[in-house]
C-alpha cells in the first residue's frame, strides 16, 4: 500500500527550527519507520477552525508501506504528539483520504481540496 501525507510544518512543530529542519526531523522519524518515502516542502494553504484561510508550509511525503492501516494510522498519531500537531492528513492509494491523529475529530472530514499532492503528480497531470 502507498500513502501521502501532509504534515504542517507550522510554529508549533519545533518551536525556533528553521523550515528546513522542521522537515529534516519529520522526514527523519518517519524514515524511521517506512525505508520507503520520499519527500518535499511545499508552501499550501487551508481553511482552519475559524474559517480563515490560512497560508502553511507543508511536508509532503509518498510512503510505501506493507502493515495494514491502522498500524500506519498509529505511526501517524506517533507522529503528530512527537511534533506537536492536532492531525495530518494521509491520502492512501485507494483513494480513501482520512485525517490522522490525536485532534483529528476536531478538524472534520478529510478534504481533498486542501491536500496537496507531490509536485511531481501536477508535473504528470500538465
Amino acid at each position: 500500500m502507498q500513502a501521502i501525507i501532509n504534515v504542517e510544518l507550522d510554529d508549533k512543530a519545533l518551536p525556533g527550527y528553521s523550515i528546513e529542519d522542521k522537515y529534516q526531523a519529520v522526514i527523519n522519524k518517519v524514515r524511521g519507520w517506512f525505508v520507503h518515502c520520499v519527500g518535499e516542502i511545499r508552501n499550501t494553504g487551508y481553511v482552519n477552525n475559524e474559517d480563515e484561510i490560512v497560508e502553511a508550509t507543508t511536508a509532503v511525503i509518498s510512503i510505501e508501506f506493507a502493515g495494514s492501516k491502522e498500524t500506519f494510522e498509529m505511526a501517524m498519531h506517533q507522529l503528530c504528539t512527537q511534533f506537536n500537531q492536532d492531525c495530518v492528513a494521509v491520502l492512501y492509494s485507494d483513494g480513501q483520504g482520512i485525517l490522522a491523529g490525536p485532534k483529528s475529530q476536531s478538524w472534520g472530514a478529510f478534504n481533498f481540496e486542501y491536500f496537496t499532492v507531490p509536485s511531481m503528480y501536477e508535473l504528470l497531470a500538465a
